[in-house]
Order: C-alpha cells, then sequence, then structure tokens
C-alpha cells in the first residue's frame, strides 16, 4: 500500500514500493494498530508507505461461514513455526491486508484503572504501569468514535463507573443469544452487551452480521 504525498493515500496490495522514492513514514503492518496510525497521519498529507505481507482477502462466500474459517481455518497461514521445545505448530495468525484484525471478533474493550495499578497474584508481583489511565482515557474516547464503538455502557459491572457512553448503541442480539441472556439474568447471573466495532450502514448491519 503506497501513500502519495499531499493526496489521498492509495491502497495497493501485492505492490512494490518505489525504489527511488523515500516515504516520510513507514508503517509494518495493516491490522487494527497500523491502520489506526496510518489514519490519523493521512491528513497530514506525509508520504506514507503501509508494508503487508498479504493481498486482499477474497470476497466469497466463506468468509461469513464460521466453520471454514475457524475450524478449517481456510484463510490462516500455512506455515509452521516452533514453540520454546521445539515442536511445529500452525500459528493463529493471518497474511491479508487487514492481518488478524480482519478475522477478530470486533470486542474493543477499554482497559479499567485497576489495569494500571501494581498487582499481586499467583505468579507473583505485576508492577504498576508507567502511565495511568487518566493519561490514556482521550485516546480511548477518540478510539472508540473512530471504530464507531456500540454498546450499552454501566451493564458491564468491572467497567469505571465515569467511562462515557459508547458512541452507537448496542448491536441487538439474534433470537437465541437474546433468549440465553434473558434466561441468565432471570438466574441473577451477570450478562451485558460485549462493545462491538461494527459498522453499520443506514442503521442496519452490514453483511455477515
Amino acid at each position: 500500500m503506497f501513500g502519495r504525498r499531499g493526496g489521498p493515500k492509495a491502497m495497493l496490495a501485492g505492490g512494490e514500493p518505489r525504489v527511488d522514492q523515500s516515504y516520510d513514514v513507514v508503517i509494518i503492518g495493516s491490522g487494527a494498530g497500523g491502520a489506526t496510525l496510518a489514519q490519523r497521519l493521512a491528513p497530514t498529507g506525509k508520504s506514507i508507505l503501509i508494508l503487508e505481507r498479504g493481498d486482499h482477502l477474497p470476497v466469497e462466500l466463506q468468509n461469513w461461514d464460521a466453520f471454514e474459517v475457524f475450524v478449517k481455518h481456510r484463510y490462516r497461514a500455512q506455515e509452521q513455526w516452533r514453540d520454546r521445545k521445539g515442536r511445529r505448530f500452525h500459528p493463529t495468525t493471518h497474511y491479508w491486508v487487514g492481518g488478524n484484525t480482519a478475522f477478530y471478533g470486533a470486542a474493543l474493550f477499554r482497559f479499567r484503572q485497576r489495569d494500571f495499578d501494581e498487582t499481586m497474584h499467583e505468579g507473583g508481583l505485576s508492577p504498576a504501569w508507567p502511565i495511568s489511565y487518566t493519561d490514556l482515557r482521550p485516546y480511548y474516547d477518540e478510539a472508540e468514535r473512530l471504530w464507531r464503538v456500540h454498546g450499552t455502557r454501566g451493564e458491564d459491572p468491572t467497567d469505571d463507573a465515569d467511562a462515557p457512553a459508547y458512541p452507537k448503541p448496542a448491536i441487538a442480539h439474534d433470537p437465541e443469544i437474546g433468549a440465553l441472556k434473558k434466561q441468565f439474568r432471570d438466574a441473577g447471573w451477570g450478562a451485558f452487551d460485549l462493545p462491538l466495532g461494527i459498522d453499520r450502514e443506514n442503521d442496519q448491519p452490514t453483511r455477515g452480521r
């Protein structure tokens, strides 16, 4: 994918960077992190090069077939890696434009305030972060707006009480999931809507929902 100075950034998978051109910014990977960074830098007019290992995912019915994607691993990398004991395994990774973000479940949680604090657990002491939730809060707010996160703030008992409302209302459940949620709540169990970064057109779920 290439960016040309002063104009829209053209996304060209499978291309080669020009050897006679220099770039202001090089981003490796077009997943959630790399794509978000590119989106922020795009209006600056800088020349941006995004390096991606894979091509665009082919549009086919199997894209929305959970069995094909998660059981048969239709789009997973076929190479083998080795674990720390030298045993071979197939990694859960995808070499396509968008990387693993093209296959994740779209759940977008923000860390809680206590996640940044020093914590003692069974495995030992987890030190406090050098930054706080307050430092990152405006960026969480911006990211939720950018990714059009749908959810219902306040349902999740672990969420921070002063976190702002999600930019979009929660996605409606399929009938079976809605009935299951009701059964959980009737039994006194906590059940809440996942915050989902799903794009919707004209207030309708996009294809594949």
